[in-house]
């Protein structure tokens, strides 16, 4: 079984940060795909970094933060559950261009994307 999460980041002194973990109010949603990288080997790794925008406190400004990072090898499939919500996937993969994609994953849904380099 997997629990889905909120962290609160609450900022006591410089330098320290003190924290909880509260449980998500609704299910989380899932996403999905496959990695393929033209003119490369299975084992060559493609990471996938999922981005939310984040008003951190005392900012004046929403910042965009990481909140997972994988690897999938080339060819490989990936199945993820995160919270509902807005996400900037960011796909990598060495001698190729980034690829991003902004995806909007519902409470108890599933959704797909994947990534063609």
């Amino acid at each position: 079984m997997r629990l889905a999460w909120t962290l609160i980041i609450q900022t006591g002194k410089p330098g320290c940060r003190d924290s909880s973990l509260t449980a998500a109010a609704s299910p989380p949603g899932i996403i999905s795909g496959t990695v393929n990288v033209a003119d490369a080997d299975e084992e060559t790794s493609v990471m996938i970094d999922f981005r939310q925008e984040m008003l951190c406190a005392g900012a004046a400004e929403p910042v965009m933060v990481t909140v997972k990072s994988i690897n999938i090898a080339n060819g490989g499939d990936f199945e993820e559950e995160l919270p509902a919500g807005n996400y900037q996937l960011v796909a990598s993969t060495d001698g190729k261009e980034t690829l991003t994609a902004e995806v909007t994953i519902d409470s108890g849904e599933a959704i797909q994307q994947g990534f063609n380099f």
